[in-house]
C-alpha cells in the first residue's frame, strides 16, 4: 500500500484557503474574467450550476476548474426527505456548499482535491469555488450496461487511495473519483461529507447524495421509510461507507453493479434481499 507520511493530526491541519467577498466578472460566456482569473470554457453543467475551466491572467500555464453555483438555486431546494429538521428547508443544498467549504478548508490528503480559493460576493447570486483541475472520473458507471473494467494492479491501488481518503468523505462511488496527472485519484464532492471524530457515526441529515446502487440496504430502508431522523438515527455512517467502497471495488474490477434492476424500487429490493 502507498504510504502516507502524515500523520492524522496533519491532516486535519488547516489549510490557508483565500476567501474573496468582492466579485468582479466581465465578458461574455463561456470566455469570462472572474477577479485574476480567465473562464476559457465549460467542463460540465447541471442543475444548480456550472464548472469551468479557468487560468489566472497573468500564469498563461496554470490550470483550475472553477464551480460556479447559483446560491438562490440551491437555497429553494427544500423537498429533501432527509432533512434534519423543518427548519433547514430554507437552506437545502446551500449548506452542503457551506459544510464543503468548511471541510476542505480543514483537510490536507494526497488524496483529496484541493480548495484554492472562495469567491463569495454578498451581491452577486454565484458562489465560486476555486479547486485544481483534476482528469476523469476513474470509470464511467452504467446502471444496465457493462463497462470497461481496470485492471486488477490499478484497481488495487486506487483502493487503497479510496481507503486512505474515505475519511474525510462519506457515499463515494466512481463518479466521484478522479485521476490525476500522477496516475493517482482524488475524491472530489464534500457536498455531503461529514468527519466522525467522536465515537458516535450515526448519520445526520442529507446523506444520500450518490449513485444509488452503492448505497447500502440500511439506508434503503430509511428512504422508504422517509422518516430522517428516526429512520437514521440508528444508521452507522462508517458501516454504510465500507458497502460504498465494496460496491466500488466490484464496479472497478468487474465493469459493472453488482446489483441491477430494471428501475428504482428492482433495484433496492435487490440491493436489501440478493446475495
Amino acid at each position: 500500500m502507498d504510504k502516507v507520511q502524515s500523520s492524522q493530526s496533519s491532516l486535519r491541519e488547516t489549510r490557508s484557503i483565500t476567501e474573496s467577498s468582492l466579485t468582479s466578472l466581465n465578458g461574455d460566456p463561456p470566455i469570462r474574467q472572474l477577479n485574476q482569473y480567465l473562464l476559457t470554457d465549460i467542463l460540465g453543467s447541471g442543475s444548480y450550476g456550472t464548472v469551468h475551466l479557468a487560468r489566472e491572467v497573468d500564469q498563461p500555464n496554470s490550470q483550475y476548474a472553477i464551480k460556479e453555483l447559483s446560491k438562490s438555486r440551491l437555497a429553494k431546494l427544500s423537498n429533501n426527505p432527509f432533512k434534519k429538521s423543518p427548519q433547514a428547508n430554507n437552506a437545502g443544498k446551500l449548506d452542503c456548499v457551506k459544510k464543503e467549504i468548511a471541510i476542505l478548508k480543514k483537510v490536507i490528503h494526497p488524496y483529496i482535491v484541493r480548495l484554492f480559493e472562495v469567491l463569495d460576493d454578498p451581491s452577486v447570486d454565484s458562489l465560486f469555488m476555486v479547486f485544481e483541475l483534476l482528469g476523469s472520473p476513474i470509470q464511467q458507471v452504467s446502471l444496465y450496461e457493462p463497462y470497461d473494467p481496470l485492471p486488477i494492479e490499478k484497481a488495487q491501488k486506487y483502493f487503497q487511495q479510496l481507503v486512505l481518503g474515505i475519511e474525510f468523505r462519506t457515499f463515494t462511488n466512481p463518479d466521484n473519483i478522479l485521476k490525476t496527472g500522477s496516475d493517482s485519484i482524488k475524491l472530489v464532492d464534500f457536498g455531503v461529507s461529514e468527519m466522525f471524530i467522536s465515537s458516535d457515526d450515526t448519520l445526520r441529515g442529507s446523506k444520500t447524495s450518490t449513485t444509488s446502487a452503492f448505497l447500502a440496504p440500511e439506508l434503503i430502508s430509511c428512504k422508504k421509510i422517509k422518516e430522517s431522523i428516526k429512520a437514521l438515527s440508528n444508521v452507522s455512517g462508517k458501516s454504510a461507507d465500507i458497502w460504498a467502497m465494496g460496491v466500488t471495488l466490484y464496479s472497478m474490477i468487474f465493469g459493472k453493479l453488482p446489483f441491477k434492476g430494471r428501475g428504482l424500487a428492482e433495484l433496492y429490493e435487490n440491493i436489501k434481499n440478493k446475495e
